[in-house]
């Protein structure tokens, strides 16, 4: 054969075979029959074989699919990239761990998610030579490599660090549930809490309501039944407070309980703590237990008037219980620091008291306030109030002068400051010290009681000349402060939920912190406020014209009528009423003016929507 034809046939050879390989155009290969022979890749055998293009042709492209990830001299390759026979190419798979394991936030759990239990070989898929290839890999089931088993979790639960508290049923039957639910497969433990201290009463803290019977017939005038105790009879019993015990969460590390709490227990009048845990009574009376944080535990006495409290009587006074067999005439006022009972009328009386007010008759014109607004109606507690911001004032000025005088490098003795100001700025102080000594003289108690001291307490404000003798400011907060201890005392007298309860009442002002409770005919022209419900009793009583406030439920009978005046119901939760006309009510701040008579009403509000409901008798009882 001549050399130029072989020439040319060798040409045509090489041509073809190059078609042959490239007949499938890949990405950025630009491939022409006439143009120079490109690179190839080649797998087989689990071997990526690269070869370098003749002529001047381009390189092959080579990039890994997915979960294959490929590596070119140890670099990780994502995008398509030329390659070739020099350099290094290496794979792994990145696939996802047979279990992971995840701690709650608050350290008391580990979850266990198992994917699989198995992890199989992968290797090469092959590939004929070619200018692009994606580089797959395959699992090979018939080799196992890797399966999962309990240990297994142990491990990596000890090198988390956790070392307690470990269930191995849940291990064993989360790897028998690849792809289920997290399962909680360690869990610390929970502190055990402690119980806080408490006291055990063995008398009831109000008084109870219910009819006996005497000679074979019910005694409807002796239905309150005041809670008593004998001297030497146990009122009350600490039970100590029990601490809790230590938790672990699951890495070991101690959790605490809540601390528990304990109860102060203090003694006043005529009672005895013994082994700081157990109340005796030390004489007869009315058992009571005051305050929040500390606790007091008294036995009150009461003072008895057998017939009307009037000018004969006085106004009264007194640390206990008040108690009144007749009635409580004009003008007079009754203070105590425990329980009223009245078992005649109130006319144009006030009446203060720091526990419960109860009116066995009518009460006309008059005021009465229990619970804390019996506190902060009493005068002992205004006067006190008044004359310890008067002597703040007093005290004020002093450091005041005291200061200018001292910037202005001049001395005078205290006494003297103190006399100068009492006298050209504070004459009036004296005086109200006097008027506050005099009104705790007058308290009504037979006994020794927390204000008997006060004249001594205060002496230099009674005698103004005694304020020479002071040498430091420091002596008039002594003053000042047992002024605010007195007056902290007599708020520890109230009782919580203190109610008014009364047969009727017209033009008068009730205002209790516990329920309001109307036995009889009913109120007209009067104004009630109650931290809790105001119930009326008797299926006839009527509620007609004023202002009736609770920020519990009202529970009335007839409301409203021609010519009582306007009457307003206001209530924080409900009203129920058996007959309700030319009235307003109201639930907090949705109110409803009503025209029209309206029977067996029920309002509340729905949506913060006011609904009033009327029906048929019984229908709105609960």
């Amino acid at each position: 054969m001549p050399e130029r034809i072989a020439r040319e046939f060798k040409r045509l050879m090489k041509r073809l075979s190059s078609d042959n390989n490239n007949s499938t155009t890949e990405q950025d290969i630009d491939h022409h029959s006439s143009g120079p022979q490109d690179g190839t890749v080649e797998i087989h055998d689990g071997v990526i074989k690269v070869s370098d293009p003749p002529d001047g042709g381009k390189f092959p492209v080579i990039v890994g699919k997915e979960p294959l990830i490929l590596y070119i001299n140890k670099s990780k390759i994502k995008l398509p990239v030329r390659v070739s026979s020099e350099e290094r190419l290496d794979w792994r798979i990145e696939e996802s761990p047979l279990f992971t394991l995840e701690v709650s936030e608050d350290k008391m759990k580990a979850y266990l998610r198992v994917h699989d239990t198995k992890r199989y070989e992968w290797k090469l898929k092959s590939h004929p030579p070619a200018p692009y290839v994606e580089v797959e890999a395959e699992q090979d089931y018939n080799h196992i490599i890797e399966a999962l088993e309990e240990a297994m979790v142990i491990e990596e639960l000890e090198q988390m660090g956790i070392m307690g508290g470990i269930d191995h049923e849940a291990i064993q039957a989360a790897i028998m549930s690849p792809g289920s639910p997290p399962v909680v497969v360690a869990k610390g433990s929970e502190p055990i809490p402690g119980t806080d201290a408490d006291i055990e009463l063995y008398f009831a803290l109000e008084e109870q309501t219910y009819l006996t019977e005497k000679d074979g017939k019910v005694d409807y005038r002796q239905h309150h039944h005041i809670p008593m105790v004998r001297a030497g009879e146990l009122m009350a019993r600490k039970v100590e407070k029990q601490e809790g015990k230590n938790g672990r969460n699951i890495y070991g590390h101690i959790i605490p309980p809540q601390p528990a709490r304990d109860v102060i227990m203090a003694a006043r009048q005529h009672v005895e703590i013994k082994d700081h845990s157990e109340v005796y009574a030390l004489k007869d009376g009315r058992p009571r237990m005051l305050g929040d944080s500390i606790k007091f535990f008294d036995v009150s006495t009461s003072y008895i008037v057998q017939g009307n409290v009037d000018m004969s009587t006085g106004n009264i006074i007194f640390i206990g219980d008040v108690v009144v067999y007749g009635d409580v005439m004009d003008g007079m006022l009754i203070e105590a620091m425990g329980k009223v009972f009245v078992f005649g009328h109130v006319y144009h009386a006030t009446i203060a008291a720091t526990g419960g007010i109860h009116v066995q008759g009518n009460v006309v014109s008059s005021r009465m306030y229990s619970g804390l607004y019996g506190v902060d109606y009493s005068r002992l507690y205004m006067e006190l109030k008044k004359v310890s911001e008067q002597a703040a004032t007093f005290i004020e000025a002093v450091e005041l002068l005291n200061q200018h005088l001292h910037e202005n490098n001049q001395t005078v003795a205290m006494g003297r400051l103190l006399l100068t100001l009492l006298d050209q700025k504070f004459s009036h102080l004296p005086q109200l010290f006097h008027d506050l000594v005099v009104l705790t003289e007058s308290i009504k108690s037979s006994a020794e009681h927390d204000f008997s001291h006060i004249r001594s307490k205060v002496e230099p404000y009674l005698k103004p000349q005694r304020m020479q003798e002071i040498r430091s400011i420091d002596e008039l907060y002594a003053m000042q402060a047992n002024l605010a201890d007195m007056r902290q005392k007599i708020r520890s007298y109230e009782e919580k939920k203190a109610g008014i309860e009364v047969r009727q009442c017209h033009h008068s002002l009730l205002k209790a912190t516990g329920d309001i409770r109307i036995k009889k005919e009913g109120i007209i022209q009067s104004d009630l406020y109650t931290e809790g419900n105001i119930i009326f009793y008797d299926r006839h009583s009527v509620c007609r014209g004023g202002s009736i406030i609770a920020e519990g439920s009202i529970s009335a009978m007839k409301v409203g009528g021609e010519g009582s005046g306007r009457t307003q119901l206001t209530a924080g939760y409900r009203i129920l009423a058996e007959s309700i006309m030319e009235s307003r009510i109201c639930i907090r701040r949705q109110c409803r003016d009503i025209a029209e008579p309206v029977y067996y009403c029920k309002a509340y509000l729905k949506d913060k929507v006011l609904v009033i409901e009327s029906g048929e008798e019984g229908e709105y009882d609960e």
